[in-house]
């Protein structure tokens, strides 16, 4: 009797995004746009080291509901979100 002690060992890696402290992407806003935009990769913003944001490219073809499917039932606006906000940015 033989046995086949041989294993398959198949290693996952997950690609880590870019992270970028808020003030730096401040600064340059557009153009990491445009990269997440070319490259699809994301990119997580950060305030004092804690991730705060990803910017994240939206696949050409998903239609608004795919896009915002995660968040059906779970935002509630408060309010009249129709109203005018002139007051509150000092505008009236």
């Amino acid at each position: 009797m033989s046995y086949d002690m041989t294993m398959d060992m198949t290693m996952v890696v997950k690609e880590v995004p870019m992270t970028l402290a808020k003030n730096a992407v401040k600064a340059r806003l557009l153009e990491y746009f445009r990269y997440v935009e070319s490259t699809g990769e994301d990119i997580v913003v950060t305030d004092h080291g804690r991730p705060t944001i990803r910017i994240s490219a939206i696949r050409r073809g998903d239609s608004v509901a795919e896009v915002f499917a995660a968040y059906r039932g779970k935002v509630s606006i408060k309010g009249d979100a129709l109203a005018s906000t002139e007051d509150e940015w000092g505008l009236s």
